[in-house]
């Protein structure tokens, strides 16, 4: 009887060479701790990968900008985990979600990097010192320089002071890999620049599965 290791030793084969023949050469980095993941200490070497928009991988499908976890890819397994991110010569970032037996992995495009830290708090005197407001120069940083996708949602919530000419605040979804040596919680803020401005979003709801995070955040404007 074929084991389910044999067949998947077979299957591993005809993904890269598929890879070889249609896919590009990816630098692969495999995360350590909870800064820079794809810096060269944290190099695994170059792997040959086949990016699709359809499992079926027959390259008929255009990306589409919402749907940045729609991504699957061809390649030998055998030294692949998920969380491992592989970058391409174009350059564009993805991070390894799944790898499920006898299909392609499922990967996510990456179009931030972001810095995540715990909100700083002014002391003051009494039974809630979280009145003095936020301190930026003291929160603490949790993990740096990650690539990670943002999607903006649908709609975007009224802001308190509900000025005349005040648009809504928008919300949106970030996913991002396990961090080794950090844990994502609610209230944690999300800092990222666009190469123009900087913005700062707040985590409203954190969800971590073994496909890693899923979060949502909302701008924060003061």
């Amino acid at each position: 009887m074929v084991s389910q290791a044999t067949v998947q030793g077979r299957v591993n084969a005809g993904l890269a060479k598929a890879a070889q023949t249609l896919g590009v050469p990816c630098q692969q980095y495999r995360p350590t701790n909870s800064v820079s993941p794809i810096a060269s200490a944290n190099l695994i070497g170059s792997l040959q990968v086949l990016f699709d928009t359809n499992p079926s991988l027959r390259q008929t499908v255009p990306r589409q900008r919402q749907k940045p976890e729609e991504w699957y890819a061809a390649f030998d397994a055998t030294d692949v985990q998920i969380g491992d991110y592989l970058v391409t010569p174009t350059p564009e970032t993805y991070f390894v979600t799944t790898l499920d037996p006898f299909r392609p992995a499922r990967t996510v495009l990456c179009n931030r990097v972001v810095t995540i830290s715990v909100p700083g708090t002014m002391p003051l005197a009494g039974f809630n010192p979280g009145y003095g407001g936020d301190i930026r120069p003291n929160e603490p940083i949790v993990a740096s320089g990650w690539p990670a996708a943002l999607i903006k949602g649908p709609r975007g919530e009224t802001g308190d002071v509900k000025l005349p000419g005040d648009t809504k605040l928008p919300w949106e979804e970030l996913l991002l890999p396990a961090i080794p040596g950090a844990t994502l919680r609610n209230d944690m803020v999300v800092t990222y620049s666009d190469g123009v401005e900087t913005f700062r979003l707040i985590l409203s709801m954190v969800e971590f599965t073994s496909l890693g995070y899923r979060c949502t955040a909302i701008l924060e404007t003061a």
